[in-house]
């Protein structure tokens, strides 16, 4: 399972990157990056917001793109909308894992990179997801969901996702929710749809309706539970 990868992942480790390490040893990066050298790993501190040249009597490097030796896993203390860059950098530099910290969500991120790792995996969730009303749109929380999902994956190939409410009913429209495909922003710029404009404006359903990718089973006359499912073919 990905929680028996991912410890298998750490235990192999030998040299973690964190990234968000600096020298405030109040911090969990710290707390956490001097256990872990307390116990033998070498630790590569990524300061991103504050720079340094040495953390923890280590060198210190500005991203991991400068790191000039391998590194087997990525320990990342950044918040949620931070990390795209960094998981698109721990891929690039061939790094054996990415550890996001408890809190820290990136769902889009998390799908490339478990394709990078060439390997097909399903990514469940479930629970209701909260959504900033900031325009007139419709739509529901998982029709949100997808939409920023297909923003956030940016046509990455491989990666199709589903977002619906078990009940049948997304929000007060007729759909249960919508899917993302691979070439969903592709035809949505063919129809002339802008997938951040209808983002901005909380406007999911009017975005996935012309698309034709709703989920509209109707009421089921039960309500287990929101879900998500994203699908990872393997490269």
């Amino acid at each position: 399972m990905a929680e028996d990868a991912a410890l298998e992942a750490l235990l192999r480790a030998r040299v973690i990157a964190v990234v968000g390490l600096d020298a405030r040893a109040h911090r969990p990066a710290y707390e956490v990056a001097a256990y872990l050298r307390e116990q033998g790993y070498r630790i590569v501190p990524v300061p991103v917001q504050r720079p340094a040249d040495e953390v923890l009597g280590e060198r210190a490097w500005p991203s991991l793109r400068a790191i000039p030796h391998a590194v087997d896993l990525v320990d990342v203390f950044v918040r949620s909308e931070h990390t795209d860059a960094i998981v698109d950098d721990a891929i690039a530099i061939g790094a054996g894992a990415v550890w996001l910290q408890l809190g820290i969500v990136n769902d889009a991120a998390l799908a490339r990179a478990h394709r990078a790792r060439g390997k097909a995996v399903a990514l469940l969730s479930g629970g209701e997801t909260t959504v900033a009303v900031r325009g007139a749109g419709d739509g529901g929380p998982n029709m949100e969901y997808a939409l920023a999902l297909a923003v956030a994956l940016a046509g990455a190939e491989g990666i199709s996702a589903i977002a619906c409410d078990t009940d049948g009913v997304d929000g007060n429209g007729d759909s249960a929710g919508a899917m993302v495909f691979p070439d969903t922003l592709s035809r949505a710029r063919a129809l002339g749809l802008d997938a951040e404009k209808h983002l901005g404006d909380n406007d999911s359903h009017g975005f996935f309706a012309p698309l034709g990718d709703l989920v509209k089973p109707g009421p089921t006359l039960t309500n287990v539970n929101d879900f998500r499912a994203i699908v990872v073919a393997p490269a």
